[in-house]
């Protein structure tokens, strides 16, 4: 995803939509070695830090049917950065008509679903 937004075409690379800007990586998801210990807490600590830094676009590779704690943190930490203007794309699938839904966070006020058209 990083590349596709901030990609500047340099030695046959990807063109990016924004080629140069400045990208601030946050890791919230656990992999897939790894127990998850509040994915809730974790996610809405990374878009007020994203927030605080100054970003001015939150961009949320994910998409799911289901988090297993309350969505309720999350859904106020996104609702507080759409308050201050910052624009927030999240997943709604990578599989064009057959699987992009509405999912969490995608269906939170203030967020935009992006997803595959084929």
């Amino acid at each position: 995803m990083a590349a596709l937004i901030a990609g500047t075409g340099a030695g046959g690379g990807i063109q990016g939509l924004a080629p140069g800007v400045d990208i601030l990586p946050i890791r919230a998801y656990p992999g897939a070695d790894e127990v998850d210990f509040g994915f809730e807490r974790r996610f809405a600590e990374a878009v007020q830090y994203a927030a605080d830094a100054g970003a001015q676009i939150i961009s949320v590779s994910l998409a799911t049917l289901y988090i297993a704690g309350s969505q309720e943190e999350v859904t106020e930490a996104l609702e507080e950065a759409a308050r201050q203007d910052i624009l927030i794309f999240a997943g709604t699938g990578n599989d064009g008509a057959t699987t992009n839904e509405v999912t969490f966070p995608n269906n939170q006020d203030g967020v935009v679903g992006v997803g595959a058209v084929d």
